[in-house]
């Protein structure tokens, strides 16, 4: 039987009492005595099913949250016993996983069943005290459990392989107060061994069991799409170094409603690959088969992060750049999208030098291609400040831009970079060169073939699933 609270768990018919001379003392109740129906607990979770007779003589059944049904002392308890006959019958359900004592202590109700109660979990179903009910009963209570889990969404198959985004507490049990017995890191193997609402309860690779909220795992398909984009991305070299505003998810897909695999915390560290428009598309759009219309765009960052090496997406507004604040300030309110360190000019006067400085900056909104200016700020001694040396605007320029450390050219050795222009529809690469405190263009020619790093997203291109 599977019901909307244990999903997988599969409740156990744990007693039968039948009314009339075959119940006799042992049973809850007792036609011919005195005696009054015994105090249930109210989280103590009860079916009621009888035949043939109105449900104000036998009690009545109710559907409340966190259990299956509460069954309800009548009024009057004196005439509800006399008024037991045969084929009638009063069967307690109790959950009982199947999955380990750390998921039946989260289930299991706080109080205690009265003494003249059945006997509790453990004690033979079948016995001659407590008969089996008619299948028919049995039939009923299937189908009035799956009739009441119609609406739901149908649950994970069991034993299925699922992965650990970082950090995730397994919880000894569903209480608000269960402790966590362990934190689980990134990419942890484990498998689903019932379900309960959005928690799992799982089993990892080295036997540790408990429960875990399912939005935190990454399922079979995910994972394969999150190594595939690491693969692809592997090639692709840093843009520079950026940090999170705020505690900040990294997603599988460039989409709001995509499955997260971390969690950066606050001023965490990573690095930057690429960058690329993506139409917004509500969650539908994650099961439709025809893609719907965009809702508006944004822009989403594909990044590496260093910890665990792995490649996913983060939206841009949410993260900043870990360019120096001496720099960042002359950004004039414009993005940063990547910058990259060209050298050094040592200053006496301080004791110490003061790195040269190559970035990259977008001025226009939803703007497909990534940059449009090209700055380089240079340390000047004499002015004890920061001043622009070389600047290009009006381009349309695409990530990732290839550094080329000792390069040799006709001016001296020094520190190259290459980047990608668009122009008239054909792709151009453009050398420069930082030589004696100088940059030089060295050259520029239309691209032949394909770029020798190209990143995921592609180039002159929103983002495509």
């Amino acid at each position: 039987m599977r019901t909307c609270e244990g999903g997988d768990l599969g409740f156990r018919a744990l007693r039968t009492v039948v009314s009339g001379a075959s119940a006799g003392p042992q049973g809850v109740f007792n036609p011919g005595g005195r005696k009054r129906l015994p105090t249930v607990p109210a989280r103590h979770p009860f079916f009621c099913v009888h035949t043939g007779a109105p449900s104000s003589r036998f009690g009545h059944c109710s559907r409340s949250i966190g259990r299956i049904a509460a069954f309800r002392r009548p009024r009057h308890g004196r005439r509800f016993a006399s008024g037991v006959r045969a084929g009638r019958y009063l069967l307690q359900l109790k959950a009982v996983p199947t999955v380990g004592d750390a998921s039946r202590a989260a289930l299991a109700p706080s109080r205690e069943v009265p003494t003249d109660a059945p006997p509790g979990p453990g004690m033979p179903v079948h016995s001659p005290q407590f008969p089996c009910p008619p299948a028919f009963v049995l039939a009923a209570l299937a189908a009035a459990s799956l009739g009441a889990c119609a609406d739901q969404a149908p649950l994970p198959p069991v034993e299925e392989l699922y992965y650990a985004r970082n950090e995730v507490p397994l919880l000894s049990g569903l209480e608000r107060a269960a402790p966590v017995q362990a934190l689980l890191e990134f990419d942890t193997e484990a498998r689903v061994l019932a379900t309960h609402r959005s928690y799992v309860f799982i089993r990892t690779a080295d036997q540790q069991e408990g429960w875990v909220r399912r939005s935190l795992l990454l399922d079979a398909a995910a994972r394969r799409h999150l190594r595939t984009l690491t693969r692809q991305s592997s090639s692709v070299p840093s843009q520079g170094q950026a940090h999170a505003r705020d505690t900040l998810n990294v997603h599988v897909e460039p989409y709001r409603w995509a499955p997260t695999f971390y969690q950066l915390d606050k001023d965490e560290a990573f690095e930057l690959l690429d960058r690329m428009l993506v139409d917004r598309l509500p969650a539908a759009a994650a099961a439709a088969g025809v893609v719907p219309a965009s809702l508006s765009v944004d822009h989403w960052y594909l990044v590496r992060v260093p910890g665990i090496q792995q490649a996913g997406w983060l939206l841009e507004n949410m993260i900043y750049a870990g360019i120096p604040l001496e720099v960042a300030m002359l950004a004039q309110g414009k993005p940063i999208i990547a910058y990259v360190p060209l050298g050094a000019v040592p200053d006496e006067s301080l004791g110490e030098s003061k790195t040269t400085w190559l970035w990259f900056q977008a001025t226009e909104e939803d703007q497909i291609h990534d940059f449009d200016r090209l700055m380089v700020f240079q340390w000047d001694p004499r002015r004890d400040r920061y001043i622009v040396i070389r600047e290009h605007t009006g381009l349309i320029g695409y990530l990732p831009v290839e550094t080329l450390p000792d390069l040799e050219t006709r001016h001296g050795v020094g520190t190259g970079f290459r980047i990608l222009l668009d122009k008239d529809g054909q792709l151009h690469t453009r050398t420069y060169a930082y030589v004696g405190k100088r940059v030089h263009v060295l050259d520029e020619e239309p691209l032949r073939g394909l770029p020798r790093v190209r990143p995921p997203g592609g180039f002159n291109q929103k983002y495509s699933r």
